[in-house]
């Protein structure tokens, strides 16, 4: 079965598929990790499951409007919401 991943849905949510991990992180979808594939049913099945979240996320960059945003831009909106803390170790 497959585990359901819901690209920008939910900040604590993190999938593994085979070697591969996707978690989503604000406004991101963080993809990390290696996979091999070999001519088997099981590098198929792992081939169809990173189609199917890759579908998902195009969805969802699309719905948004993605293509109308330039990262340096959202880059620069998300350096605005970050505060400096004081370090207490100093």
């Amino acid at each position: 079965m497959q585990p359901v991943f819901k690209p920008f849905q939910d900040d604590s949510q993190s999938v593994s598929l085979g070697d591969i991990t996707l978690e989503n992180q604000g406004a991101q979808v963080n993809w990390y990790g290696s996979a091999t594939f070999t001519i088997d049913q099981q590098s198929l099945a792992l081939a169809k499951q990173l189609q199917q979240v890759l579908t998902e996320v195009i969805g969802y960059l699309e719905e948004h409007d993605a293509q109308a945003v330039d990262q340096t831009q959202l880059k620069a909106e998300q350096q605005q919401n970050v505060s400096d803390a004081t370090n207490p170790f100093l």
